[in-house]
């Protein structure tokens, strides 16, 4: 009996052994997964606030970007000087009907901007004068808080602005029309946007899907920060949602406002505790803000924290499973030594059963004991909760497998009874079970023996682990190992398809370079026709150029010797007409006239084409000089207002009351303003010749003449500056001049670097611009 006890204590101390392996386990399994959490807690982290600075970078680069190109349209309306002039004419003539039209079609092209939801003519003192784009046009217009000065200036955008009746936002481009006397803007183009239309929703948008992220403009107004759009829990935030900064200093948006930029973490107009980008809209008094929770940014974390829970938790219950399971076996050698060999301790071995038992149903896996004629002696609290049946419902094997693998209970059953004549622990098989409530999952069961019943009977422990989510996670990764494998094989399939191309490509390729060797010697043939009639040609060029340099020669020999004849004729008829030779009567005066301006006309004909040859054979020589191009226009103006009066004609000038000068050729700029002025006098029944004098912010100088004749029609424009090119004017009488003028004109204006341009529409008049370079030196 010593021997026994001495024994079964031994035994007793080697049972706490596996238990402190599980302990020394645990805390190394916890520790490790601290650690772990903790590293991919900070990476996502990381990885949550780059996404948000990537998404305030982009926003920002692009609203800048909107910005600048809102200005330049506003720039290029205003260096369209025929819009800007018949936009200040259209406020200071506002009965002008003829200027009302056609500055409507210049606001309908400029509504056509996705962009502009209208546009509006503004006088100086803020009235609309004309509207295009709707239908409710205010009868002034809001263009912010905005100088007198800042009006003298280029095109600007302004701040939102709300309207005080139907609550919508607006921001504009004001394009100032500088033209009145005093320098100031007579007035102004309005270009309306409607951020509804762009901004907003490019605010609102977030590249991936999102639950709280979104994105806010700010800006500071007095001790408040102002928000500049609706926001994704406040709808009607745009330009009434005020947040005093002093009295949160941590706000994302305040901190905005105060000029910060970068990360920051707190809390929002919710106050919910935000991750947030700050970043300052460049060249603007804007601030954006692109934020998300903080609960979810970090989300994926705590995701992963459960995972690692659940991991570790799995880890700990299996080893805790083992451990118990060594445990259950050693205990149960040690009964039945007990039961051998001391009969008479029979209450000992009922107290060490009660405790077992209650082991058993405190165990924190799934436990059953069952004895050989099929009793159910004992199932613990998991199998219960698992499964939902109690132990009054499954009092014996059988009814377990009926109820728990249905059509498979006899199958199963047959295994239970297998038990029992083994000698050890053994790990049976994973059996698919239902529960209770009609759901399925899988446990993997494991047995051992534990002796005989006081009557004789055999009993058998049997544990379970319950494996559903691992048999999920494997069938997963199954599937996609198969997916992978069809990959596979179809890319080995497309690769012998492409070799199989390949090798017929190749053989193709090979009957190309013996085509290709077999058609050199016709190529070599070929050239050898080539050169020589690349040579031919050159001889041809050479006597192209010698006829061109006699026809040069010819036509200046020959308008010298038509002029000596001409000046005769034309100073002969002068001195009848005037009647020195005798007196004439009327027919004959009228004759004698006829005779003289017909000598003028072939004179100016072969004097223009003198100097088109000049142009074409490259003889005309510049004489440069700095000379100021206001005096040229004078000296024109003196020759050419007799005949404007006569023909019944005004003369408007502009900009001549200041120097412009420039480096040029007097004479050549003299010629080529001669011309266009005279084509305006002479194509122009009645009306006006205007003339202006322009210069340009990058040194450049410009002189238009408009006029008020019978237009040219647009396939006309592209060949009036061709020698000899005429057009015919609505009234259908022969056109006036030779032809040659615009053409040399446009050959000078070409070698001073500059161009003549030419706006026209029948009926409309004709404006003709001369361009001319910056000055040099």
């Amino acid at each position: 009996m010593a021997a026994t006890s001495t024994r079964l204590k031994a035994r007793s101390r080697k049972v706490w052994i596996p238990f402190a392996v599980l302990a020394v386990f645990a805390v190394v399994t916890v520790l490790v997964a601290v650690l772990f959490y903790n590293d991919q807690k900070a990476t996502l982290e990381q990885q949550a606030l780059r996404q948000i600075q990537a998404v305030a970078e982009l926003k920002t680069n692009e609203i800048s970007r909107w910005r600048t190109l809102r200005v330049a349209d506003g720039d290029v309306l205003q260096q369209n000087r025929a819009l800007i002039d018949l936009a200040a004419k259209a406020i200071s003539e506002p009965d002008n009907e003829q200027v009302f039209l056609a500055i409507e079609d210049w606001f309908e092209v400029l509504r056509s901007d996705p962009n502009y939801s209208a546009v509006y003519l503004v006088g100086r003192d803020g009235a609309i004068t004309k509207t295009a784009g709707t239908t409710d046009a205010p009868d002034r217009i809001h263009i912010g808080e905005v100088s007198r000065d800042r009006m003298t200036s280029g095109a600007f955008l302004t701040d939102f602005h709300q309207d005080e009746d139907d609550k919508s936002i607006h921001l504009y481009v004001v394009v100032p029309l500088n033209a009145s006397s005093d320098g100031a803007a007579t007035g102004s183009i309005v270009l309306e946007i409607d951020p509804e239309l762009y901004l907003y929703p490019y605010l609102q948008t977030w590249p991936v899907p999102s639950d709280t992220a979104e994105t806010l403009l700010v800006q500071q107004e007095g001790g408040d920060v102002l928000f500049l759009n609706d926001l994704r829990f406040e709808d009607t935030a745009a330009l009434t949602l005020r947040v005093p900064i002093k009295d949160n200093p941590d706000l994302p948006a305040a901190r905005a406002a105060l000029g910060e930029e970068g990360p920051v973490v707190g809390p929002d107009y919710r106050n919910v505790v935000v991750v947030a980008e700050v970043r300052a809209i460049p060249d603007s008094p804007w601030f954006l803000v692109s934020k998300m929770d903080q609960s979810e940014a970090y989300s994926d974390a705590r995701a992963r924290l459960m995972l690692l829970l659940m991991a570790t938790t799995s880890l700990l219950v299996t080893a805790a499973g083992l451990a118990a399971f060594l445990w259950r076996n050693q205990r149960a050698h040690h009964y039945r030594e007990l039961l051998e060999a001391e009969l008479e301790g029979q209450e000992a071995l009922k107290e060490s059963e009660n405790r077992f038992r209650l082991a058993v149903i405190g165990a924190p896996f799934p436990i059953m004991i069952h004895a050989e004629d099929g009793t159910v002696i004992t199932v613990n609290t998991p199998w219960t909760t698992l499964t939902g049946y109690e132990h009054s419902d499954i009092p014996t094997i059988a009814d377990w497998t009926r109820k728990a693998y249905g059509t498979q209970g006899d199958v199963v059953r047959a295994d239970i009874d297998g038990l029992f004549a083994q000698d050890g622990p053994k790990a049976e098989a994973e059996y698919t079970i239902t529960t209770k409530s009609g759901d399925s999952c899988i446990w993997d069961f494991s047995s051992a023996p534990m002796g005989r019943m006081a009557d004789g009977r055999r009993l058998v422990i049997s544990m379970a682990m319950d494996v559903t989510d691992r048999k999920a996670v494997e069938r997963e990764l199954e599937l996609h190992r198969h997916h992978l494998e069809d990959l596979v094989d179809t890319r080995t399939q497309e690769l012998a398809n492409s070799n199989e191309e390949l090798d017929s490509t190749n053989e193709e390729l090979q009957c190309l370079v013996e085509e290709l060797e077999s058609s050199n010697d016709e190529l070599q043939d070929t050239n050898a026709q080539l050169e020589e009639a690349s040579m031919q040609l050159a001889q041809v060029n050479q006597a192209l150029s010698e006829a061109t340099l006699a026809k040069s020669r010819f036509l200046a020999n020959m308008s010298h010797e038509l002029r000596t004849p001409l000046n005769s004729i034309i100073g002969f008829s002068g001195t009848i007409g005037q009647g020195l030779a005798g007196p004439l009567t009327d027919e004959q005066r009228t004759q004698v006239e006829m005779i003289s301006g017909s000598g003028r006309y072939l004179l100016a004909l072969i004097n223009d084409i003198l100097d088109l040859a000049k142009v074409e054979s490259g003889t005309v020589e510049l004489a440069l000089d700095h000379i100021d191009l206001a005096d040229v226009v004078r000296d024109i103006l003196e020759l050419m207002e007799p005949q404007a009066h006569e023909a019944g004609l005004a003369i408007e000038v502009q900009g001549i009351d200041q120097p412009h000068p420039i480096h040029s050729d007097r004479r050549k700029i003299h010629q080529i303003l001669l011309n266009l002025i005279g084509n305006a006098i002479k194509f122009t029944d009645e009306g006006t010749i205007a003339i202006r004098v322009d210069a340009r912010a990058d040194g450049s100088t410009s002189v238009s003449v408009s006029d008020t004749g019978p237009g040219i029609a647009k396939g006309d424009l592209s060949a009036i500056f061709g020698a000899f090119a005429q057009v015919n004017t609505s009234d259908l009488a022969k056109p006036k001049g030779t032809g040659l003028g615009l053409a040399i004109s446009q050959e000078y204006a070409r070698l001073l670097g500059g161009e003549i341009l030419v706006h026209s529409r029948p009926g409309d008049g004709a404006t003709f611009t001369l361009n001319l370079p910056a000055r040099k030196g």
